[in-house]
């Protein structure tokens, strides 16, 4: 009856393609070489306080999510199973090289993972905009596959997107400040989900609402319910009247 969480990276990198005159292929040091690395050194460093758990870890890597999520979605509509118990997902994606990984996509319901994140994420980093932009565009991740069903965070890195999908995206180009942020973010929150005896109702984080959440850069990450943001909106506005 243990409740897990999932980490989840893709293990392919992205088709031929032509770019001016040429035709590329990527390397996938950044996509997904970032996911497939934080998620194994992640568990790594979660292995020393194993002792602690009280939760599990199941690890998905998966293949051909470059061409349309073929590997989320054969096994969520083959081997739904594999999900049995899981409470909690973290994705990990790179669009880019470079920069600070972002929590650019959560679940519908956010208010319970954003508090988790807000509490124990170093460096945090995130804007609620982006989940809201990220949803008309046309590009997704397999986290898109099951967020309606799991709550989760998704992360990457977007600096630099001519790297991307690009010849570019190889080793030479890894940033080690951008995954050492990952890990600052990622490990902090699988420490606290993995020892923390609320987290063994896999349904703890299920939420209907949402938040409302910011970084500002000197400041920190700003958490709002959606009343107490309008509430802060209408002070602002007030202060500027006055």
């Amino acid at each position: 009856d243990t409740t897990y969480m999932m980490f989840v990276a893709h293990y392919d990198s992205r088709y031929s393609q032509p770019v001016l005159k040429d035709t590329v292929w990527s390397y996938g040091a950044a996509d997904d070489g970032y996911g497939v690395g934080v998620t194994l050194e992640t568990v790594s460093q979660a292995l020393k306080f194993r002792d602690q758990w009280k939760q599990g870890i199941k690890v998905l890597f998966t293949d051909a999510e470059e061409v349309g999520m073929m590997g989320m979605k054969a096994i969520w509509e083959n081997d739904r199973q594999v999900f049995d118990n899981v409470g909690f997902m973290i994705n990990i994606e790179a669009r880019g090289p470079w920069g600070p990984a972002l929590l650019f996509e959560t679940c519908p319901g956010n208010s319970k993972v954003m508090d988790l994140y807000a509490k124990t994420a170093e460096y945090p980093f995130t804007y609620s905009l982006t989940t809201v932009v990220y949803s008309f565009m046309p590009n997704f991740t397999d986290f898109t596959i099951v967020k309606d069903h799991v709550p989760g965070m998704n992360f990457s890195t977007i600096v630099d997107v001519n790297h991307y999908h690009t010849d570019l995206d190889n080793f030479s180009n890894i940033s080690e400040k951008s995954i050492q942020h990952y890990g600052a973010q990622v490990l902090p929150v699988a420490m606290k989900y993995l020892t923390t005896p609320e987290y063994a109702d896999k349904d703890y984080l299920r939420s209907d609402k949402d938040a409302v959440n910011f970084t500002i850069p000197a400041v920190g990450l700003l958490n709002f319910s959606k009343t107490g943001y309008v509430i802060v909106n209408i002070v602002i506005f007030l202060i500027f009247l006055a």
